[in-house]
């Protein structure tokens, strides 16, 4: 196991954590990838991915929170958001308050 992988681990188990708080939620992949689902459709709410060579979390975001979020170069768009609904975030660096308050922010978004 490389150490990107057990960072993915690690970091999975605490949003799997959060999300076993939040009413209606459902993990199953999305595109191969781990994600949490929640809502009438279903939607994924949280992803964990791999993008540029890099993990991160993928999840919705307010538009009005957005453009500040990607003021932080650990935030980046989505290259399959052409609704622009999404941001990624690099594991690296994150913590674990942040990821807190954006999946519950993503959680609101389809629920």
């Amino acid at each position: 196991m490389t150490r990107d992988d057990k960072r993915r681990a690690a970091v999975w188990t605490k949003v799997r954590a959060i999300c076993a708080t939040l009413e209606g939620v459902v993990e199953r992949a999305s595109h191969g990838n781990p994600a949490f689902r929640a809502g009438k459709r279903q939607s994924p709410f949280v992803v964990l991915d791999v993008y540029r060579g890099a993990s991160c979390l993928w999840v919705k975001v307010d538009p009005g929170r957005r453009a500040a979020l990607l003021a932080d170069s650990r935030f980046f768009p989505s290259p399959y958001d052409p609704r622009q609904q999404a941001l990624c975030c690099t594991l690296d660096g994150a913590n674990v308050s942040q990821f807190k308050s954006l999946i519950y922010s993503s959680y609101s978004a389809v629920k």
